[in-house]
């Protein structure tokens, strides 16, 4: 076994780095771009379940059943530009 992690550490440092060029704009141009934020919260949840979730982020309140499965169903409706992670059925390979 030892000698089997030896071998790829070895095969990991003859690999060569990734070269990466730095966007030329700020970071505070496309810092968070990727993120579902309360913006796009507020988009796609009712004012109700919106503030309920907001007062879970912000305030540590419990977040009622009914309320989750709401914010749960997100991800069955918002389209994948808008919501950048992997989707829950995708991680169990479900289409």
């Amino acid at each position: 076994m030892s000698k089997l992690r030896f071998d790829v550490v070895q095969e990991a440092f003859k690999k060569k780095a990734t070269d990466v060029t730095a966007p030329n704009e700020r970071q505070s141009a496309y810092f968070g771009e990727l993120v579902f934020n309360r913006d796009k919260m507020r988009k796609y949840l009712d004012g109700k379940v919106f503030n309920a979730l907001i007062d879970c982020i912000d305030n540590g309140h419990p977040l009622d059943l009914s309320t989750a499965d709401k914010v749960d169903k997100l991800e069955e409706v918002v389209d994948n530009d808008t919501w950048p992670l992997p989707k829950y059925r995708e991680l169990l390979f479900i289409n």
